[in-house]
């Protein structure tokens, strides 16, 4: 059985969730919300110092490629301000997270994954978000893109499952790539805030200084309240349990903007 999220599910599924796909994710949400709560309490206990001395924002760099430009360019087209800059940051963020995880990672299937995650929330992918999971519509453009420049296949399903499992509630480096997890918890990062606790505050500050997250609250709400999303979609789902809510109290937005 394919994993959710997974290229296989997702070019199967379309981003529409079976009902055990449901309980999948409402099983990932109780895991993630658990993790968030022992973190915290091991942080406070002392935990983590090594992880956090790791982190230096300045050691990213943007990677330089005709693909990156061209995502450059696709998020230029499509997004937002508020929107665009999100997608940096989630680039940003996912490398401090690699630092963190003292992860290797390839740069290249990141920057694409993170500046093309969210395409699918935007005006011209309406229609097809309407009837397929908008993480899905990103996975495909970027895989697409991807094969226009001749990667090979693993790494085209590399990009499409970095952007494809985003909206999973929880993934684990035992059981997905790290591309995936970075982008996955750099996302979370920035639009609820989850996991704030363990990078250093100068360190966030350092990528909010650069990619000011101004206008990104309202945007981010816009998107699921005023975006069509298909019916099941991991999007529609996390809605109905109180997405906007989490979004709306990022705590992000109060110390960092």
């Amino acid at each position: 059985m394919a994993k959710l999220g997974s290229m296989a599910w997702g070019e199967k599924s379309d981003g529409i969730l079976s009902s055990t796909d449901r309980m999948k994710m409402l099983a990932g949400l109780v895991r993630a919300q658990l993790g968030e709560t022992l973190s915290r309490l091991a942080l406070n206990l002392g935990a983590y110092q090594q992880q956090r001395r790791r982190i230096a924002p300045d050691r990213v760099v943007v990677p330089e490629s005709s693909i990156t430009r061209m995502a450059d360019e696709l998020a230029a087209q499509h997004y937002s301000e508020p929107l665009r800059l999100h997608c940096l940051r989630t680039f940003f963020f996912g490398q401090l997270w690699a630092q963190f995880h003292g992860l290797r990672i390839d740069a290249e299937t990141l920057y694409v994954a993170s500046l093309l995650h969210d395409l699918g929330l935007t005006g011209h992918f309406h229609q097809q978000t309407a009837c397929c999971g908008f993480a899905i519509v990103g996975a495909r453009s970027a895989r697409d893109l991807a094969a226009s420049q001749q990667w090979p296949p693993e790494r085209q399903r590399a990009v499409y499952e970095a952007i494809s499992y985003h909206l999973n509630p929880y993934l684990s480096l035992a059981h997905h790539e790290p591309e995936a997890v970075c982008l996955q918890r750099a996302a979370h990062l920035d639009v609820i805030g989850a996991g704030h606790h363990l990078l250093p505050d100068s360190a966030i500050t350092k990528v909010h200084a650069d990619y000011p997250r101004t206008g990104f609250r309202e945007e981010i709400l816009a998107s699921m309240t005023e975006v069509v999303h298909a019916p099941s979609s991991h999007a529609a789902v996390l809605s109905s349990l109180g997405f906007t809510h989490l979004a709306n109290r990022n705590p992000l937005d109060r110390h960092y903007r």
